[in-house]
């Protein structure tokens, strides 16, 4: 029986972590959800999880480089990385350190798992984990609607996929069949049939009126109130509806446009510009190869700031569009452009060019083109007329999605992407169940390979 630890998960994701937990404990493991948030640890212990809350306590001398990871903190936060906003990130990592050590040291686990968040406080246990030899594995939003990115480092940025180069893929044979299926499944917006959802069980109003009075004493009035409502971030969130939208007949480009406050775009791209930055330089770079070719602007979930959203408009050339519309208009453009959106991935199967301006799990000199605003117009040159490396995106395609990717939607997750998510983490426990049980999980979309036998 191996024990499994969760690495401070947020409640939004109760459904994934409540069905893996059922599942690793249907297969004879032990789980321990670890948190250091009392209004998560409030939540997830009324869903009868076992949990354990990790308190701060009197810091010790110690040799964990609290600061470097605080600075991940101050990054997130939007604030700079030096001064008293680092001192009192680094405050909290160490006042918290003693008792993750603790944790470890009286019911050590053999494998953490993490999902999605890439906090100061995620990197310690990490780092902690691998300190005592404890394996580690992390999961996060996938490159392609509904699958999630594996690995065994982190998401994202911190993915040890991102240190890759282009000799790794030399041995991988490309699989044209699931790179196609895994097009037609995105333009065709196709979605797993999903489990049912455990119902959610309240928090009993007393641990709730604790929370909340602990956050207000403790000066944070607006958390206090999100604290008395945190519940309900495990809701099921309705699919975004789908909007008409009308592409440009003629070339054009494609700006996907993120949120300045994504940890991918925060922490993953040093000085990220502008969305309105972003697309005048696209456009103007689009206009010096044909000044007939339009910019195609795609909003990211939640929209923009309405200071950037005016400036926006105000750009000539420029077509702005919903965020429903990414898979399409990166397939259909000519060439896309982004800081390190997954919807990228989308034009990368359809053989479009894509620029990129920070880190990404899609970044592969030779597959895509690296670039900064002052280079752009020059870089995106380059990316249209070049002829590209195919052979070498089919594989590196190929090995992204059909071995670092779980086909599991992180919101929906349905059998065979469980049972897919349930076999990495036995896996990068190098121990099978202890009942004996083999899953069997197939990597692809469920349409249109859904007719194939699993392997």
């Amino acid at each position: 029986m191996a024990h499994v630890m969760f690495a401070a998960p947020g409640i939004r994701r109760f459904h994934l972590h409540e069905r893996v937990a059922r599942e690793l404990t249907a297969r004879g493991h032990r789980v321990t959800l670890v948190t250091v948030d009392p209004v998560a640890a409030t939540f997830w212990s009324a869903q009868g999880l076992s949990t354990l809350r990790v308190a701060p306590a009197t810091p010790a001398a110690h040799r964990y480089p609290t600061r470097e990871l605080a600075a991940n903190d101050c990054l997130l936060q939007g604030v700079p990385a030096d001064g008293r906003a680092l001192d009192r990130a680094t405050a909290r990592l160490d006042h918290l350190l003693p008792m993750v050590l603790r944790c470890f040291d009286d019911d050590p686990p053999d494998l953490l798992f993490g999902h999605v968040q890439r906090t100061g406080v995620h990197r310690l246990l990490q780092y902690v984990a691998r300190e005592c030899g404890c394996r580690t594995a992390w999961t996060g939003d996938g490159l392609l609607p509904h699958t999630l990115q594996a690995d065994d480092e982190g998401v994202d940025g911190d993915a040890a996929l991102v240190r890759r180069v282009a000799l790794d893929y030399r041995d991988v044979r490309a699989d044209e069949r699931l790179l196609a299926a895994a097009l037609a499944a995105v333009l065709g917006r196709t979605t797993p049939a999903p489990l049912t959802r455990k119902p959610i069980a309240t928090p009993r109003w007393r641990a709730r009126l604790h929370d909340s009075l602990g956050l207000l004493l403790g000066g944070q009035p607006e958390r206090a109130i999100r604290a008395w409502f945190a519940w309900r971030l495990a809701l099921a969130e309705p699919a975004p509806r789908a909007r008409n939208f009308e592409l440009p007949a003629g070339p054009f480009v494609t700006v996907l446009l993120q949120r300045e406050d994504e940890a991918a775009v925060r922490l993953d791209c040093g000085v990220p510009p502008s969305a309105s930055a972003l697309v005048a330089a696209t456009r103007n770079a689009a206009i010096r190869i044909d000044p007939a070719m339009r910019v195609v602007a795609v909003l990211p979930a939640g929209g923009v700031l309405a200071d950037e959203l005016r400036r926006l408009r105000r750009l000539a050339g420029v077509q702005l569009e919903v965020a429903t519309a990414a898979p399409d208009a990166a397939a259909a453009a000519t060439a896309v452009i982004t800081i390190n959106h997954p919807a990228a991935t989308t034009a990368l199967l359809a053989g479009t060019p894509v620029l990129h301006l920070g880190r990404a799990l899609f970044a592969m000199p030779g597959v895509t083109h690296k670039t900064m605003l002052d280079d752009l117009a020059t870089t995106l040159r380059s990316a249209i007329t070049a002829d590209g490396q195919p052979e070498l995106r089919a594989r590196f395609l190929t090995a992204v999605l059909g071995h670092d990717h779980i086909w599991c939607s992180p919101d929906q997750p349905d059998h065979n992407g469980l049972s897919g998510l349930v076999l990495a983490i036995e896996t990068a426990l190098q121990q099978r169940s202890p009942n004996g049980t083999r899953l069997r999980y197939r990597a692809g979309p469920t349409w249109p390979l859904a007719l194939e036998s699993p392997s």
